[in-house]
């Protein structure tokens, strides 16, 4: 039933794993820094990129893998890890050199999706969907993305993401997207300001957020910590709420203790384990035995990206379970 306008059931639970953990990274980063030796800064680098970066990819497998009934609707469980192992392994032993950019513009896109998913969910809780909602959050999260490809100054001092984006620094293009942001910007405040009488708190507040954290992320933070760590945070918190909330709704018997406690510990577990990948695939003692390395760690994070595609989709067969029964729902030119 919907009997809450907030995903997690309060607004205090929305709050605090939804919306928070952006900007106190954020916040965060005011008092830690990448210092060589740091054992802070190398817990601090473990919980964002580990646990909540590379943690959350694996809980997928509990509504996939190791749910039978999913792994009956599609072949895509087949199919889709077959071809990501052998494309990165072709890639590495193969020295197909454009694949390096595959994974980090596939995960700006599904963080870009998780962000437009989720206004959509708060949509669905309104009863009252709005493609001006839509467009404007895809706008907000990428053209600042876009910008960042013309930066001079967002330097990478360790091993994410460093030279898997295009880099073209330009002010001039820099400028001009600016100013295609500044307008578009000006034109969703134009916008919501004249829904305010519908009172959406939750859509207009999460759209809010991810314009503020991809603005300030992508155009102004530097380096790891301040361009990808506060959208880490945000991306993954929300995927392991969101999917605990989800097990208790689709598994029988689940609480919401067993649902925290196993993507916690999977989390864990397994942002361990994709390190420890990663490293074996420096020290591999041939070329073939490093492209087999290299498969296995990207087939987790494209397989992933693939899997939620299907799994979230309203008309996903376990959709009435994660989003409760269908509201009577109103086109925006209705209301």
């Amino acid at each position: 039933m919907y009997n809450s306008r907030w995903i997690l059931g309060n607004y205090k639970q929305d709050l605090l794993w939804l919306f928070l953990p952006g900007p106190l990274i954020m916040f965060a980063n005011l008092f830690i820094h990448d210092t060589p030796g740091s054992g802070i800064f190398a817990v601090y680098f473990f919980l964002n990129s580990c646990l909540m970066g590379s943690g959350h990819i694996y809980t997928t497998g509990w509504r996939t893998y190791l749910n039978p009934a999913e792994l009956r609707r599609s072949m895509i469980y087949l199919w889709a890890p077959l071809l990501c192992f052998s494309a990165f392994f072709c890639w590495r032993y193969f020295s197909l050199h454009w694949l390096i950019y595959v994974p980090a513009y596939a995960a700006i896109w599904h963080h870009i999706r998780q962000s437009f998913g989720i206004q959509k969910w708060y949509q669905r809780q309104n009863g009252v969907f709005r493609k001006g909602s839509d467009y404007f959050t895809y706008f907000l999260c990428a053209v600042p993305f876009l910008i960042f490809h013309f930066r001079d100054d967002a330097q990478f001092n360790s091993i994410l993401f460093k030279n898997d984006l295009f880099s073209y620094p330009n002010n001039v293009l820099k400028y001009f997207f600016y100013t295609i942001y500044l307008i578009g910007f000006l034109g969703w405040v134009i916008y919501e300001v004249k829904l305010l009488k519908h009172k959406e708190w939750n859509r207009l507040g999460h759209v809010a957020l991810v314009a503020f954290l991809n603005a300030w992320c992508f155009c102004v933070g530097q380096g790891e910590l301040g361009v990808l760590f506060p959208l880490v945070a945000y991306h993954g918190v929300a995927y392991f709420a969101i999917m605990s909330s989800t097990l208790t709704k689709t598994k029988v018997n689940f609480t919401v203790l067993h649902a925290v406690t196993i993507v916690l510990l999977t989390g864990l577990v397994f942002g361990y384990y994709e390190r420890v990948i990663e490293f074996k695939e420096g020290l591999s003692p041939s070329l073939f035995w490093e492209s087999i390395w290299a498969g296995i760690y990207v087939t987790p994070i494209l397989s992933h990206y693939i899997f939620d595609a299907f799994l979230w989709q309203a008309k996903h067969p376990e959709a009435h379970l994660v989003y409760g029964s269908k509201p009577t729902l109103r086109s925006a030119e209705s209301v």
